[in-house]
């Protein structure tokens, strides 16, 4: 199977060809959105394409719907666009900006087949990377219904993982609190150690 890279980060890229074409896949990297959306025009042949969320001047929602409007022409007819997988990372501060939960949001409900989260679970990937080799790239479109499965699938794991980000940031806090406690102890000693010092020092 053909699968598209989309990754303005070299090291990601290199990472992710690596283990794709070690399990029997020809990967075509893109460092841009705009790049890949011109492979995207020449070669459709790609049944899968991974991306990030930011892609240059270009946003994984935009690189999809462009993708869409591409004629696909075979033999046999229409044939039907490539898959979408987003691969990002997200902060709480992303969450607290709230323009990179937009992004997510609307790439569940366009029909994107999963979110996933670096560092990157492979096994995850991978499992759907199989299912997608295993469908007919001719077959039509996926019906709304199966979109459906997978925008609540990809939803409960955006849910998912935000909220273990905000597990970790309050754990963070609490023993940020304590090291602040234990330094202005250890603050406090040191001043009164420093009074006895000087005292001792004078009277000798």
């Amino acid at each position: 199977m053909i699968i598209l890279v989309v990754d303005t980060v070299p090291l990601v890229l290199r990472n992710m060809d690596r283990l794709l074409s070690a399990h029997g896949h020809e990967v075509i990297a893109a460092d841009s959105g705009e790049n890949a959306l011109k492979i995207l025009k020449r070669d459709h042949r790609i049944r899968l394409v991974i991306t990030d969320l930011l892609v240059g001047g270009m946003t994984a929602v935009d690189l999809f719907k462009a993708n869409m409007q591409i004629e696909r022409i075979s033999d046999d007819g229409n044939s039907s666009p490539p898959e979408f997988i987003l691969l990002t990372r997200l902060t709480t501060e992303s969450q607290l900006q709230g323009k990179d939960m937009h992004l997510l949001q609307e790439s569940i409900d366009l029909g994107f087949v999963d979110v996933l989260f670096k560092p990157l679970v492979r096994e995850e990937l991978l499992r759907h990377v199989r299912q997608i080799d295993t469908d007919d790239p001719w077959a039509p479109p996926p019906e709304p219904a199966r979109h459906s499965q997978k925008s609540n699938s990809a939803a409960s794991r955006v849910t998912d993982h935000l909220q273990q980000l905000e597990e970790k940031h309050a754990d963070f806090e609490a023993n940020l609190g304590e090291i602040r406690e234990t330094l202005s102890t250890f603050q406090a000693d040191y001043a009164h150690s420093k009074r006895w010092m000087k005292l001792l020092i004078s009277e000798g």
